[in-house]
C-alpha cells in the first residue's frame, strides 16, 4: 500500500474515533450532568433562601433560609431522598423552601418512616421548630425542627400541611 493510501487511512480511522467519542461524551454528558442532590454540607452562608433555584426544594440549617445543607431537583431524578444523615443533613434543619411544582413530604425516620409532614409547593417554612409532624402513624407531637430524617416528592396534594 503506497504511503499516500496509508495516511488517508489512518486519518479516516481517527476521524471515526473521534466521532465516536464525542457523541459516547454527548451521550453520557446530560446523565451525568443532572444530579438530583447538591450537598452544601453546610458550609456557606446563603442569603435567606436566595440560594434555592426554581424548580427545586432546599433545607437550610438555620431560621428564615440561612446556612443551606442541600439542594434537591425533582426533575433530575426521583427526588426522594431517603436518607438525608448520608449528606450531613439530617437533624440539622431549622427551614425549608419548597420551590418546586410538587408536595415534600418530610419524615422523622430514614427510609420514610413516620410520622410524617406535608410541605405544598412554593412554600416556604422559615422556623420548622415552630411546627410538629402532623400525619402518619406514631406520635404527632415531635417537632420538626432539627428532626428531618427523609423525604420524598409527589403529585398529590396535602391534606393536612404546614
Amino acid at each position: 500500500m503506497p504511503l499516500r493510501q496509508r495516511i488517508a487511512k489512518l486519518v479516516a480511522v481517527q476521524a471515526v474515533t473521534a466521532a465516536a467519542v464525542s457523541v459516547s461524551v454527548f451521550a453520557a454528558g446530560p446523565a451525568m450532568a443532572q444530579t438530583l442532590i447538591t450537598s452544601q454540607n453546610a458550609s456557606a452562608a446563603s442569603s435567606g433562601f436566595g440560594d434555592c433555584a426554581s424548580g427545586y426544594w432546599c433545607d437550610y440549617v438555620y431560621d428564615n433560609g440561612y446556612d443551606v445543607c442541600f439542594k434537591v431537583s425533582p426533575f433530575a431524578g426521583p427526588g426522594d431522598v431517603p436518607n438525608w444523615g448520608a449528606y450531613g443533613c439530617r437533624n440539622v434543619d431549622g427551614a425549608i423552601y419548597n420551590d418546586s411544582p410538587f408536595t415534600l413530604r418530610i419524615y422523622y425516620g430514614p427510609n420514610y418512616r413516620d410520622p410524617h409532614a406535608c410541605i405544598d409547593p412554593f412554600t416556604k417554612i422559615r422556623d420548622l421548630f415552630n411546627y410538629d409532624f402532623n400525619s402518619g402513624s406514631g406520635s404527632h407531637n415531635l417537632v420538626i425542627g432539627n428532626d428531618i430524617a427523609s423525604s420524598t416528592i409527589s403529585l398529590t396534594t396535602c391534606t393536612n400541611p404546614l
